[in-house]
């Protein structure tokens, strides 16, 4: 899994690569909160996820928390319709913003 901070229009987007499973979870969720720890909205690119399993949804409803916590938000943009799947199979849709 590669995390990559990304700046467009003066915001910040974040991108996945890889496969978000239980094996880099703990990884993705202390980069994520590491973001969050001066920001608190967090766009997310899933264009170039290729696979997650509901252990490796954990480091996303952890931001998504976090995020809500302070004033902020977290949104989901380019998900594939396999990843979809897997979040409206898993609940996590509802979560969170998916555009």
């Amino acid at each position: 899994m590669k995390l990559s901070r990304v700046e467009k229009n003066g915001k910040y987007l974040i991108e996945l690569d890889g496969i978000l499973d239980a094996a880099n979870s703990a990884e993705v969720e202390g980069q994520l909160l590491f973001i969050l720890s001066s920001e608190k909205n967090l766009c997310l690119d899933l264009s170039k996820l290729s696979d997650a399993t509901n252990e490796g949804l954990r480091p996303l409803l952890v931001a998504a928390e976090t995020a809500k916590k302070k004033g902020g938000s977290l949104t989901l943009v380019n998900v594939s319709s396999k990843i979809m799947q897997i979040f409206k199979t898993a609940g996590f849709a509802a979560l969170v913003t998916i555009r």
